[in-house]
């Protein structure tokens, strides 16, 4: 008998019974080292069986697949996170809690990528390097500065 469980369609989509058993393990605790105690790793190797597993992209796959089915099966999904999001942001705004909009508008907005979290600065400079080593030939101006 086989030791892997065949879960995909090719190799690197297969997990042995250990490591299935560490996903779902992990998907419900979130700690490592007891998730690869429970699924059957030694005692004394669990701590780096189990941050070894999380770097290895079948059982990422795995365990993301378990918390998803959790999330459904509690009634927790992306959507209605989103929708209580919307009815909590009206609440507020009724309440004229401007604070609490603002931060459920920066949630939203986050989620929908409306925000770009790099921000960039552009300076613009109107001298020469050589202008600025001689610096009897400038006349002072303020660079035009451009944040994105």
């Amino acid at each position: 008998m086989s030791s892997r469980k065949f879960i995909g369609k090719n190799m690197k989509d297969t997990l042995t019974q250990k490591e299935l058993k560490f996903s779902i393990a992990y998907a419900s605790n979130g700690n490592a080292t007891e998730s690869a105690k429970l699924a059957g790793y030694a005692v004394p190797s669990a701590s780096q069986q189990g941050h070894k597993l999380l770097k290895k992209e079948s059982v990422i796959k795995e365990i993301q697949k378990r918390v998803e089915d959790f999330q459904i099966a509690q009634g927790i999904t992306k959507q209605g996170v989103l929708s209580d999001l919307v009815r909590l942001y009206n609440q507020a705004l009724e309440a004229e809690s401007h604070g609490v909009c603002k931060d459920i508008l920066k949630l939203l907005g986050s989620e929908i990528g409306l925000f770009n979290e790099a921000k960039q600065v552009k300076v613009n400079h109107s001298h020469t390097f050589e202008q600025l080593l001689n610096m009897k030939d400038i006349t002072p101006e303020k660079p035009a500065i451009t944040v994105n």
